[in-house]
């Protein structure tokens, strides 16, 4: 008697489990990112597109690798008067190459491996903020390094490889 109620109570729980594992599958599944990178060796700047939570949304990352030393990132970070990288996104096309948004900043850092490091972001931009043009849209991130420590200022600008796709 007892081990029938074990069984029927067992197999009610297993018909309730086994559409709620899937369905846990289904929505935790990742979603696939498109990610460019321009593969530099004195500098690697990548982009990174992938769908958001809300569908018709976008997560947009943008970082850098300025392989620089330590001490000359650091004095770079330290002599900014403000922010001394930014991070921008641009369509592609022929003649001009329109901004398309400006990223949030998430880090700038300094070390032995990686020289300057910095990443920016944003969450759950619009596709209407990528689709620059008819057709497959052709985006890529900007990086500007904003040199202070002498006279003249240096400015360096360093671009990621380019996401070709209809958003």
């Amino acid at each position: 008697m007892i081990t029938t109620v074990k069984r029927r109570v067992l197999k009610a729980v297993g018909i309730v489990m086994v559409p709620t594992a899937a369905l846990v599958l289904l929505v935790a599944s990742p979603a696939s990112a498109t990610r460019s990178c321009n593969g530099g060796t004195a500098s690697n700047v990548c982009l990174t597109i992938e769908p958001g939570i809300l569908s018709g949304r976008y997560r947009v990352i943008l970082g850098v690798d300025f392989r620089i030393s330590r001490q000359a990132a650091q004095d770079i970070i330290n002599a900014a008067g403000g922010h001394p990288v930014k991070g921008q996104i641009f369509g592609s096309d022929p003649g001009t190459d329109p901004r398309l948004f400006d990223l949030q900043e998430r880090y700038t850092s300094a070390s032995d491996e990686a020289g300057l490091s910095a990443e920016f972001f944003i969450n759950e931009v619009p596709a209407s903020f990528l689709d620059e043009d008819w057709g497959t849209d052709e985006v890529y991130g900007k990086i500007t390094i904003t040199d202070r420590r002498g006279n003249p200022v240096l400015t360096t600008v360093l671009n990621s490889g380019t996401i070709s796709q209809s958003f």
